[in-house]
């Protein structure tokens, strides 16, 4: 379930549509919805948050601390409530799979999690899947000299798996392209100049077009499995 600012039909983003920009859709069956909702308007707070360490961000790579200030103006961010049932001890572990392996499309992601493993980061350079403690506190700045981290998320742990992530995505209209302090003196930059929505709305469809593609040779292959049988 994804839950955003809560913005009318009328608004020039829902118009648009822009990124995941509407009236939130609120579940039916929540016990006390009214107090769900209030809960969820501590959003506001991480946005904050997320426009603090874009500010430290841009510190770090010797620009003012407004400098991404256009991208943090009129943002869309979103909050995701995800669970993750248990599985047999004995299932297959691609089925424990609560999350494939993936980077995440935004600016700042934050994570709570509560005490159960499960998350996992790739370390590129031997291949090797890391468990991440829940109690670990990262910061992500994503460029081709600081890339954001492939991650997954697999309940091996036998119990119920909850998480909250926040994600940041700016302003849909900022035109993001690499710093002139981000690449050597002369070195041209390695992608062209692209706007929020274009770079996350691609980023969504290339991860969703794989996952069809996935869905359909799984079909091909049940398909061809029951031809045999038969």
């Amino acid at each position: 379930m994804y839950i955003g600012e809560e913005i009318p039909e009328d608004h020039p983003y829902y118009v648009q549509k822009k990124l995941n920009s509407g009236p939130n859709q609120w579940p039916q069956t929540i016990p006390d919805k009214e107090e769900f909702q209030k809960t969820t308007e501590n959003y506001h707070t991480v946005y904050e948050l997320a426009e603090d360490v874009l500010s430290v961000i841009a510190l770090t790579l010797g620009v003012e601390s407004t400098f991404f200030k256009p991208l943090t103006d009129e943002s869309v961010a979103t909050i995701r409530y995800l669970h993750y049932p248990t599985h047999p001890k004995d299932q297959d572990e691609k089925l424990n799979r609560g999350i494939g392996a993936h980077m995440d499309f935004g600016c700042v992601t934050h994570l709570l999690q509560d005490e159960v493993d499960g998350l996992q980061v790739l370390d590129v350079s031997s291949g090797q899947w890391l468990d991440a403690s829940p109690s670990n506190k990262i910061f992500i700045l994503k460029n081709r000299t600081n890339k954001s981290n492939i991650h997954r998320v697999i309940n091996k742990s036998r119990r119920e798996r909850y998480s909250i992530p926040f994600f940041f995505s700016g302003n849909p209209d900022y035109l993001r392209e690499r710093l002139p302090n981000c690449r050597a003196p002369g070195e041209a930059a390695k992608y062209a100049p692209i706007t929020v929505q274009d770079m996350v709305t691609s980023a969504y469809k290339a991860s969703y077009g794989r996952a069809e593609h996935y869905k359909e040779e799984m079909e091909k292959k049940n398909m061809a499995s029951s031809s045999i049988t038969a």
